[in-house]
């Protein structure tokens, strides 16, 4: 009997011991998101006379509509809808964006690059708290 009563007790430890880290480590993640604002979110699948909306957290995005500069459009086949696509030109987007952000932030973006073989992605810090991203191929 008490063999059997330890054993249990040691099970349920083990179990509530689990959850707590487990609650510790959901709850630890949800708090530091919530620390980091939600600036630009572009889909580039709405067409708008040359701006695409930031669909971004109205409370923190850096703008509503923001165009389209140079060679863009919005057309062609995205992730989801349709996507950005480039002439082979210089082009940029103005994300409306004061560079006032200090601390670590994550750019992502997702690329077709079904037809054609990346030479390179690259970005960097323009000096003034922007940045850049390039991707060029071989076959433009």
């Amino acid at each position: 009997m008490i063999k059997k009563s330890f054993v249990m007790i040691t099970r349920i430890k083990y179990l509530v011991g689990n959850a707590i880290i487990l609650f510790i480590l959901l709850f630890s993640g949800t708090a530091q998101c919530q620390n980091s604002p939600e600036l630009m979110h572009f889909k580039f699948n709405v067409n708008n006379s040359g701006t695409t909306p930031n669909e971004a957290n109205p409370a923190t995005r850096a703008g509503v509509l923001n165009p389209l500069l140079a060679s863009f459009t919005i057309g062609g086949t995205g992730q989801f809808g349709t996507g950005l696509v480039g002439s082979g030109g210089g082009g940029s987007i103005n994300p409306q964006w004061l560079r006032n952000h200090t601390g670590s932030w994550t750019i992502s973006f997702w690329i077709n690059a079904s037809n054609f073989s990346p030479n390179y992605f690259f970005s960097n810090t323009t000096g003034n708290g922007g940045f850049r991203c390039f991707f060029t191929n071989s076959t433009l």
